[in-house]
């Protein structure tokens, strides 16, 4: 008996030129932001199934060919921020929220949240999304990505670039099935206690400051004492956001503690 691959299926409003996809989210954005509106809910998006081994663009450094009909999974955010626009950025931030929760139902939408690390990186978060993604593994698998390099990549090397940093930052050891090694993980960070977690986000902020070349008082940052009740001024959200140590949230706080220390 022959297993059935289950074709993919992205909305429409993902396909297409640059200018016709931001023709598309607009006009398409104010249909959802109108029902928001109404009822604090999202439609269900009609979709098409797109053929096997379809190459999805991840991101807009590397869209090259902006007049060429191609799947670009980065306009979700462009998409997201048209609806807001329209909303009059009015409770922006909880029209994301409640944006991601009902797009992480989706194939298309649990990959934009997942790749696109959208702030906050709690443990919360990124372990649901990660559980939403490997929801929709099969069909998703079928496809290729080109993410921040200009070479396709399968799903398990795109989720492995884009996760090793977690791994690494929560001692799961890495095996040749990333999908294994990322149930590991949300089920190490879930069971963790607070003061294993801080340790995690120390451990992770002292390590990068020992190597980027440009914090200017490395030494201090060996000052575990002070490390920790730096992190203890920080507000929680801004906090949690350090708890999956995702390079670019740990560096930002780096850089700011960093400018933050008298000569």
């Amino acid at each position: 008996m022959t297993n059935v691959i289950h074709e993919p299926a992205f909305p429409d409003f993902l396909f297409g030129s640059v200018a016709s996809l931001q023709r598309k989210i607009k006009v398409e954005g104010k249909k959802w932001a109108n029902q928001y509106r109404e009822d604090k809910t999202f439609p269900t998006p009609l979709t098409a199934s797109m053929p096997l081994e379809a190459v999805v663009l991840m991101d807009a450094s590397t869209d090259l060919v902006h007049e060429v009909a191609q799947w670009r999974i980065y306009f979700v955010r462009l998409f997201a921020g048209a609806i807001c626009q329209s909303l009059d950025w009015q409770n922006y931030e909880q029209v994301n929220v409640d944006f991601e929760t009902h797009t992480l139902k989706f194939s298309w939408g649990a990959l934009d949240a997942l790749i696109e690390h959208v702030v906050p990186n709690s443990i919360n978060n990124v372990s649901r999304r990660i559980e939403a993604v490997l929801l929709f593994w099969e069909p998703l698998s079928t496809l290729s990505y080109l993410d921040k390099n200009l070479q396709p990549v399968n799903l398990e090397q795109l989720l492995s670039t884009h996760f090793g940093h977690l791994l690494e930052m929560w001692g799961v050891h890495r095996s040749d099935d990333i999908r294994l090694d990322l149930k590991k993980t949300i089920d190490v960070m879930r069971k963790a206690s607070p003061g294993v977690v801080q340790d995690k986000v120390v451990a992770c902020l002292l390590s990068l400051s020992q190597v980027d070349t440009r914090i200017k008082h490395p030494e201090q940052f060996r000052n575990q004492v002070w490390l920790n009740e730096e992190l203890a001024k920080l507000e929680q959200p801004a906090y949690e956001n350090l708890t999956t140590g995702y390079p670019p949230d740990l560096l930002r706080t780096l850089y700011i503690l960093d400018d933050s220390i008298k000569n």
